[in-house]
């Protein structure tokens, strides 16, 4: 989690909560805590290519959104 400077937060130990827009899903814990001011997701694809809209929520930092291109998984993977 990074600062309205853009610096990472390393005490930033609060849980985060993630938001997904479009085709795709978020793996995993949602919300969870950071460790060191860092975390990771992963987004799984479906059927559809297209563009996601990631944003993450954190107590005292606040929102931060990102918008990612992403392929269609092969049917099988579905």
């Amino acid at each position: 989690m990074t600062d309205e400077f853009g610096n990472i937060r390393p005490f930033a130990n609060d849980a985060v909560r993630f938001d997904l827009e479009g085709p795709g899903e978020i793996i995993g814990d949602n919300p969870f805590p950071l460790v060191g001011g860092t975390g990771a997701i992963w987004i799984r694809a479906g059927e559809q290519a297209g563009q996601v809209r990631l944003a993450a929520t954190h107590p005292q930092l606040g929102k931060r959104q990102v918008e990612i291109e992403i392929g269609a998984a092969p049917p099988e993977a579905v």
